[in-house]
This record gives C-alpha cells, sequence and structure tokens, in this order.
C-alpha cells in the first residue's frame, strides 16, 4: 500500500505519491477544485487507483504552532475524505513553509515563472509528503532502538563452563597456516551474541598457558559450521570477560574468582 501527500488550496488541491517502501515521495498532479462533492470523488477514485491506504493532508499552523482558521478549513475538507473513505488513515501534518520550499526547488531546477504556478501545488505536496516520510523513518528507527536496548537489558547473561580435559580441545589455525591447540574454558551467551574464552595448551607467542582469548562465535551460512572470530573491541572484550568472572564467583561455593567449585587441590583456598 502507499501514501498519498495533499496540499490544500482553495482553487488547486496538489497530489504526491510515496513509493511503496514509504521512503521516497513523488509529486503526482494538480488538480483544480470544482465543488466539495466532486473534490471529494476525485480523491477517492485517485485513493482507490493508487492503492493508498494513508492520506498525509498537510495542515497550515501559524508559526507559532498553533492552528487559527485555515487550518480549521484543512481540518473539515480532511473530514469528509475520511468520510469518504473510512478504510483509510488520516494524518494532519504540519506543512509550514511547504509552498516556499517548493518555490525555491522548482527556481533552482530552472523552472520559468509562469511554468512554476502549474507545478507548485504538487511539489509542495511532495516536500510534505517527504517531510512526514523522513520523520516517520527517524521515529521508527529510534523506536526500534529503544526495543532492542529493552530486550538487550532484561536478556539474561548466561556462562557455560566447560573441563580442560582431552575433550575440550579444539585446534585453531593462524594467518601463518601453524595450528594451535586451545582448551575450552566457557561459553559466554550475552546479549543475543555467543562468546567463547580459550586458553592455549602451550604457551603461545601472543599469548600464555595462564591467559585467555576471546573470540565471537557466529554461523558460517555456507557450511553451516561455526565461526570464531578475534574480538579486537576492547570494551567488549572486558565487559564479556567481567561478565566470566562474575559467573565464575558465583559458582564457586568457596568464594574466590574461580571456577573450582570449593576444590582442595586449587590453590585458592
Amino acid at each position: 500500500m502507499r501514501t498519498l501527500g495533499i496540499d490544500y488550496g482553495d482553487k488547486r488541491l496538489g497530489f504526491a505519491l510515496g513509493d511503496p517502501t514509504g521512503t521516497i515521495a513523488s509529486a503526482l498532479i494538480v488538480y483544480k477544485r470544482r465543488s466539495g462533492a466532486e473534490d471529494v470523488g476525485y480523491i477517492k477514485k485517485l485513493i482507490t487507483d493508487k492503492g493508498v491506504d494513508t492520506v498525509i493532508f498537510g495542515l497550515p499552523l501559524n508559526m507559532d504552532g498553533t492552528e487559527g482558521g485555515r487550518a480549521q478549513i484543512c481540518r473539515e475538507f480532511g473530514e469528509m475524505i475520511q468520510a469518504a473513505v473510512p478504510h483509510i488513515s488520516l494524518v494532519f501534518f504540519d506543512e509550514r513553509l511547504s509552498t516556499v520550499t517548493a518555490e525555491e526547488i522548482l527556481i533552482e531546477a530552472g523552472v520559468r515563472r509562469d511554468e512554476r504556478r502549474n507545478l507548485v501545488d504538487k511539489v509542495a505536496a511532495q516536500v510534505i509528503l517527504q517531510s512526514y516520510l523522513d520523520e516517520s523513518k527517524i521515529k521508527k528507527g529510534n523506536t526500534e532502538m529503544a526495543n532492542q536496548k529493552k530486550l538487550n537489558s532484561t536478556r539474561e547473561t548466561h556462562v557455560e563452563f566447560f573441563d580442560q580435559n582431552e575433550e575440550n580441545i579444539i585446534t585453531l589455525e593462524g594467518d601463518d597456516g601453524k595450528e594451535a591447540k586451545f582448551y575450552e574454558v566457557a561459553c559466554v551467551d550475552m546479549d543475543g551474541e555467543l562468546y567463547i574464552l580459550l586458553q592455549p595448551v602451550e604457551t603461545l607467542p601472543e599469548i600464555g598457558t595462564d591467559e585467555v582469548a576471546i573470540f565471537h562465535v557466529q554461523e558460517d551460512d555456507e557450511s553451516d559450521a561455526d565461526l570464531l572470530l578475534p574480538l579486537e573491541d576492547e570494551a567488549l572484550m572486558h565487559k564479556v570477560f567481567d561478565a566470566y568472572v562474575k559467573a565464575a564467583a558465583d559458582e564457586c561455593e568457596c568464594g574466590c574468582d574461580c571456577s573450582c567449585g570449593g576444590d582442595d587441590d586449587c590453590g585458592c583456598n
């Protein structure tokens, strides 16, 4: 479905049409007014022919944002459209300076003054509709971002620990083609993403056996296998590691910062 923009005038109505994605508004047509009933009938047919489900009606507010007599006339005409086509959504949208903007657009495009008169109304409708579409995109983006932040804040972080034995050793190949073996220490599921902490079986040039490397686990769409991507964002690295340390401390009965479970063989107690 599509969106129709209307620029109201006593003698002419300007129309603009949004693309199916609700992204781009295009100037459509200028209609010379006849009578109220004929005007509404024309708009009703236009709505049907173009597959419109939402009408954006320009509302001429005063410069201080208040509504005057002109805005009331527009509202009454808009209500006539709504009564004739009750299934559509009718939105009144601030059209201040839309005609001025339309004139500037036409002047910059090199349109002669006598030709501008026949175009300005539909270009003004385009300005109104494009402003509405842009604002809607911003609001939608902000809402989605807020919802995602809310979801992330309520999603629990889960940490799974692994025993350091032969069953939990994986082999990775470096950029130089050399292979290295790592113990799987833990997996951290945080904010909808999965991370794995690995500890080298033998000391490597970049990392010792008492240190861990953190990787972001992603699915490879082609092979359906997991890809381990080194985590380079230091802030995120600290966040993942802190979640691991906290979970390890919570799991440990002796209250230390490891996951020994109070084992007498661990040097923490």
